[in-house]
């Protein structure tokens, strides 16, 4: 063996002669590449080393015939790569041996190749065609991800196995042709390949993974080979031009979202082999009009056939016993339904929503009705249940309108039934006893001893004898809200958002047909999700849309329309208005205060000393009375320009508020409050929480204070740290008292598994997540990052501002690991919640996400954690 080495310039290009040992590595390179974007390797040389290339700005390298090895990552990064040749001596293409290479246009590969390894040839953006040699066998994980410009693939014949997202975000794949000898189609292989219009999968395929072909948007139809047993999670999911599927009979289960939201699907056979169908598998199938199902299926999943809105009758075989919750929530035409003569209980939420079923038998055999399991279903006529039921949960049949019989197969039996289980009656007890029945809608309902019929219609639409109800203890005049729900008046938005309103204010939402404008206001916001609409309706209703007068209500219409949707975009209502407390009532000062001097999405925001902004719009609704008393003098409507009351004078009074029944200690943190202008009500709440959690004596979350000192750092908030209250106003999300993530801010302020982290940047917060341990299952997740649109745009326009949260994101994960073990508590992964992350963009380059993620167990609010990022080094995210 030599250990000499040799090179010379040749024509402005670098040649190696000869190298120690036959082999070239990166030191070697480096000492001599200097500026020469064109390299030639003499023959004699047999291996390149890992990394030799990486990162240099090579436009095209000769490689030797004598080339035996080509090490991991050799070109990875060679941004300006064009083209390149493997010689036949070559057998595997290592991982991420030409990763990255962007501008690569067109590679040979060699005849004896067995394998391409993971990331072998990742975000090679500009490869039109490769040619893959009938030699290899095996093909690894994200091969050829992100390839976008390549067109048309024909994969080898003796392949057996396609990696993990090999052809991932292929986004100009047109046609693929797959071998007979493959056995397995790997996990996301084909995910947004969204010009892929069919593919025909061979015979010997055993197995098609997780979300093989998820958002393949022009796939029309699909043949799984007999042979396959299992279709795993997600495999087809948001195919929505999918219209036809043929599946094996040797199949046995489908898995989890496997069909979710193919729109375009419209008929499926679930073969008779098939004993589980998962949760979610054909939610969101909107025009599946047809459903045969498995005579030997025994489960079917959670919000399995969820919101299919064309299915119009389904028959539950015998064989199944058990169905999850929601399993046809919002199944709006489904009118005919056959349930199993085995079925154990009818779980929560399954029909709810399926406004056309008129009738429905529950069989012998089920024991229990869950909640809201038949809520909606306003044109139910006729149920029918067997004495051997013992349970009904809260508004199993609530809100219903017509419902003309309730059938009891034993009259002497009296069952034990949830107060609210027909969504109307209320009380202190814990249950109602539901007794017999008279017929044409009248209803005897037993209240200890006292048994009063009730006429339903009479009762929903005479305020007198809703007036005596309350008066008997049997209905709260709250819950008179709950009966328009149940007579299906009209759209209201949920609930919880309008429990507090006065009844005659929601009275005249339906009584002066306010539901008309209502809808027209919703659809020129172009509101997407129930919760924005949620807020819509807040805002509406401050500015006087619901008001018993015409005059109110004409103008705040006209308003809306003129000023609001023309210069508010949907977000900005929603972040503006979230956080109305409507307990407060109609206030008309408020209401023409706002529209006297609105003018543009700017209005009542403030910035502090630190320059984040401020929204004092419900601040100032909250507190508008108290506003009026701190300035007696001050006037809306007036000739006097000295007597207005300004905007100025607004903020001045919500800021300098102080609040009652401040506890000892807890000065400072009121006047923090106070800055905000929340209620009196809503300090106390915070205060609670303040409270609680700084008497946690063991907590659950620990993390090292970060080493760095510049670039963006990190600050996990101790209890008794005051911004914990009030993060979400600095960061103007929803985290705030009143709005979505209220539950955020009380978990976060009082649970030892939970707090909240900062992201600093030259001594300013830029932005805040919520973070949470789930000790069973071994997760700390950033529930999502928040940051302010002033720093936003400072973020998506500065690399190096990008990297360095990347960087500050991984020395949270190693950090959070090490310490969590130092303490006693194992931590297997750390993520970052995609739901409505303002950094989704950049974390999707460097971090996989993972679909339907564990969520913290034994919580139920508001979470943007569904789908999460895994924070680690060195990986590409695949979906």
């Amino acid at each position: 063996m030599s250990n000499e080495f040799k090179y010379k310039i040749e024509n402005d290009s670098l040649v190696i002669e000869k190298c120690p040992d036959n082999e070239l590595t990166r030191s070697l390179i480096l000492s001599v590449i200097g500026e020469y974007s064109h390299v030639y390797l003499c023959e004699g040389i047999e291996k390149i080393d890992s990394y030799t290339f990486y990162g240099l700005n090579i436009i095209r390298v000769h490689l030797p015939k004598t080339l035996k090895e080509i090490g991991e990552k050799a070109f990875s990064e060679c941004y300006y790569l064009k083209d390149i040749t493997i010689p036949d001596k070559v057998t595997e293409i290592k991982s991420e041996t030409f990763n990255d290479c962007s501008r690569l246009e067109k590679v040979v590969l060699p005849n004896n190749l067995k394998e391409i390894h993971n990331h072998a040839f990742n975000f090679c953006q500009l490869l039109k065609e490769i040619n893959i040699p009938n030699s290899v066998e095996h093909m690894g994980e994200c091969c050829f991800h992100y390839c976008n410009t390549l067109k048309n693939v024909k994969l080898p014949d003796n392949l057996k196995v396609l990696g993990d997202g090999a052809f991932s975000e292929c986004v100009n794949l047109v046609t693929v042709n797959l071998p007979q000898s493959l056995i397995s189609i790997g996990k996301l292989s084909f995910n947004a390949c969204k010009k892929l219009k069919s593919i025909n999968l061979p015979q010997s395929l055993k197995e098609i993974n997780e979300e093989a072909f998820l958002d393949c948007v022009s796939l029309n139809e699909f043949v799984v080979p007999e042979g396959v047993e299992k279709i795993e999670a997600g495999a087809f999911k948001r195919c929505s031009m999918l219209k036809n599927i043929a599946l094996p009979n040797t199949l046995k289960e489908i898995k989890s979202s496997a069909f979710s939201n193919c729109k375009n699907l419209k008929k499926i056979v679930i073969p008779d082999n098939v004993t589980v169908i998962g949760n979610d598998v054909f939610d969101g199938c909107y025009n599946m009009e047809q459903v045969t199902l498995s005579k030997n299926l025994k489960y079917i999943g959670k919000y399995a056939f969820c919101e299919c809105n064309s299915l119009s009758s389904i028959i539950i075989p015998d064989s199944v016993v058990e169905i999850g919750d929601g399993a046809f929530l919002r199944c709006y035409s489904l009118s005919d339904v056959v349930l199993s003569s085995n079925l154990e209980n009818v779980p929560h939420y399954c029909f709810d929503g399926c406004y056309k079923l008129e009738k429905i038998v529950i069989p012998k055999s089920v024991k229990e009705i869950g909640e809201k399991a038949f809520s909606s279903c306003n044109r139910m006529k006729d149920v029918y249940l067997y004495s051997t039921i013992k349970k009904i949960y809260k508004d199993s049949f609530g809100f219903r309108n017509h419902l003309n019989r309730l059938s009891i197969n034993d009259k002497e039996r009296i069952i034990e039934v949830d107060m609210q289980s027909f969504g109307f009656c209320e009380n202190d007890k814990n249950n109602l006893l539901l007794g017999d029945l008279d017929n044409k809608g009248k209803y005897i309902f037993c209240y200890n001893d006292d048994c009063i019929q009730f006429d339903v219609e009479k009762i929903c639409n005479n305020k007198k004898s809703v007036n005596v109800m309350i008066k008997k203890g049997l209905i709260k005049e709250k819950n008179y809200i709950s009966l328009y729900y149940w007579l299906d008046k009209k759209f209201i938005p949920s609930h919880t958002v309008i429990k507090n309103m006065p009844i005659m204010e929601i009275n005249n939402f339906f009584v002066n047909n306010n539901y008309l404008e209502w809808n027209k206001i919703i659809s020129k916001t172009n509101i997407d999700f129930d919760y924005e609409k949620d807020t819509v309706f807040k805002m509406c209703y401050i500015l006087g849309v619901f008001n018993e007068s015409a005059k109110i209500r004409d103008r705040a219409i006209q308003f809306i329309t003129e000023k609001i949707i023309p210069t508010m975009s949907k977000e900005m209502i929603h972040s503006k208005f979230e956080g109305v407390d409507l307990e407060n009532g109609y206030n008309n000062d408020f209401s023409e205060f706002f529209m006297k001097y609105y003018d543009n999405e700017e209005f009542l925001i403030i910035e502090d000393e630190d320059e984040n902004k401020i929204d004092m719009t419900v601040a100032c609704y909250n507190n508008f009375n108290k506003v009026k008393k701190f300035y007696p003098s001050k006037t809306i409507h007036t000739n006097r320009d000295a007597d207005l009351l300004l905007p100025g004078h607004v903020i001045s009074a919500i800021r300098s508020k102080e609040y009652e029944n401040v506890d000892v200690g807890n000065l400072e943190f009121s006047r923090l409050i106070g800055i905000y202008g929340y209620s009196q009500e809503q300090f106390e709440k915070l205060q609670n929480w303040y409270n609680e959690g700084k008497n946690i004596k063991q907590m659950k979350l620990f993390i090292n204070e970060d080493g760095e000192e510049k670039g963006i750092t990190y600050k996990l908030l101790n209890k008794d740290n005051l911004i914990c209250a009030v993060l979400g106003n600095i960061t103007n999300c929803c985290q705030v008292v009143g709005g979505q993530g209220e539950s955020c801010v009380k978990y976060g302020m009082t649970m030892p598994n939970s707090s909240f982290i900062t992201f600093n940047y030259e001594g300013k917060i830029i932005g805040q997540a919520w973070v949470w341990y789930d000790e069973e299952r071994k997760i700390v997740c950033l529930d999502n990052i928040e940051v302010p649109n002033k720093y936003l745009d400072k973020i998506e326009h500065n690399k190096e501002i990008q990297d360095n949260f990347i960087e500050c994101l991984l020395r949270i994960e190693e950090n959070f690991k090490k310490t969590m073990q130092d303490k006693g508590f194992k931590v297997d992964n750390v993520t970052v919640g995609s739901g409505f992350n303002d950094l989704k963009k950049m974390l999707s380059k460097k971090f996989k996400l993972i679909s339907n993620a564990i969520q913290l167990k034994d919580y139920n609010g508001y979470s943007d954690a569904y789908d999460q990022y895994i924070i680690k080094k060195n990986q590409k995210n695949i979906k």
